[in-house]
């Protein structure tokens, strides 16, 4: 326990914490006992609601000025308007530009055109903070928790509406005419032959004079092969298959007359073909 001297004078702590101690009497016990309580027990106290003996409830209240027309906290109250009303168990401390003091008086008004408040109705609060304990030691890191089980994967979101179609763009330039295609896809034909696969999209003109035969041979024609054919001369003109070959018309397989077309196309791949056109048998 902490000994009290009648004739020593004690030095004054400017440096208040919840470390340091109060001396007091502890009025739980029937033997009154002189103890030792901390600050910060008091402050813990405080806190937590007093139930005051005569009447009033405990009350904390903050007036804060930050500015240079007021040099004293007592200014400041002196000037309230409207007036501020301390109760009993009401502690209000006046904040000046950072400097805290509390007010000592209570159950009175203060205020402008009221009695004045004076610097000495106040207890300046200590605003300087002991220095800083050492750091301990740092603990142990603990052990790594286990890895969550992966989230499942949201729905795929709906398609978003589809964009305008753009301005088409500028025309280009014309390229230039191609050839004649009368000068490419023709040929001529004045006696009997077979058409070859080269013949594919011509035109063959049949100028013979007496009669002459055209064979559509069974291999060497590509898949949907087409010629055309247009009678120029007198001479018949008539159209045989070679072996395995089927020539396909409802007439006949001769041109009917000078100066009529015929047009003859294979099926696919297959081995048949059909004569259209001006026919007899």
């Amino acid at each position: 326990m902490t000994k009290i001297s009648n004739d020593t004078v004690y030095i004054v702590d400017n440096d208040i914490s919840d470390l340091d101690s109060l001396i007091g009497t502890d009025g739980n016990t029937t033997a009154k006992r002189t103890k030792n309580f901390l600050l910060g027990q008091f402050r813990a106290y405080l806190k937590s609601g007093l139930s005051p003996l005569t009447g009033g409830v405990l009350r904390f209240t903050e007036i804060t000025y930050t500015g240079a027309l007021y040099a004293t906290n007592a200014a400041v109250l002196n000037a309230l308007d409207p007036i501020f009303v301390v109760d009993q168990y009401h502690v209000v401390i006046v904040n000046l530009n950072g400097a805290k003091s509390i007010l000592k008086l209570q159950n009175r008004s203060v205020g402008i055109n009221l009695p004045l408040v004076l610097t000495t109705d106040f207890i300046t609060l200590p605003t300087s903070v002991g220095p800083i304990g050492p750091q301990g030691t740092q603990g142990v890191v603990g052990p790594q928790g286990t890895q969550g089980n992966p989230g499942i994967q949201g729905n795929t979101g709906a398609t978003g509406v589809t964009g305008q179609q753009g301005v088409a763009g500028p025309q280009g330039v014309a390229g230039n005419n191609g050839a004649n295609a009368s000068n490419n896809l023709q040929r001529d034909a004045s006696v009997s032959f077979s058409v070859t696969d080269a013949d594919n999209n011509f035109v063959i003109q049949l100028k013979n004079t007496t009669a002459i035969t055209v064979t559509i041979p069974a291999a060497g024609l590509r898949n949907f092969f087409n010629v055309g054919f247009s009678r120029k001369g007198a001479g018949e003109v008539s159209f045989v298959g070679d072996t395995g070959v089927t020539l396909q018309n409802p007439v006949g397989f001769r041109i009917s007359r000078q100066f009529d077309p015929s047009y003859l196309e294979r099926d696919g791949a297959t081995q048949i073909y059909a004569l259209y056109g001006q026919t007899k048998i």
